[in-house]
């Protein structure tokens, strides 16, 4: 039997093995906002609030939508990462 060590190593470079072939398949963007969708149905703080805009200021369809779906809010940060930076580097 391997000590805890070895295995706990095993283990931490399969998960980093998993990432890093998602990260490869899907891009670092879409990772993280499904990490931030994961985090945030375990419960868990992930910073994000609300979207990249004051929802009291909302006024079309889609800034409503926005505002009244926490799935959305990460997306919208994103892309507006992406808008304002130019080359999608935030």
């Amino acid at each position: 039997m391997a000590p805890r060590g070895h295995q706990a190593a095993r283990l931490a470079t399969a998960a980093c093995e998993g990432v890093k072939t998602e990260l490869k398949n899907i891009g670092a963007l879409l990772l993280c906002i499904k990490t931030e969708g994961y985090l945030g149905e375990q419960g868990q703080e992930t910073g994000v609030g609300g979207p990249s805009f004051y929802c009291t200021s909302a006024s079309t369809p889609t800034e409503v939508t926005t505002c009244g779906s926490p799935e959305l809010w990460a997306k919208d940060l994103a892309m507006n990462c992406i808008y304002i930076s130019g080359a999608g580097q935030c």
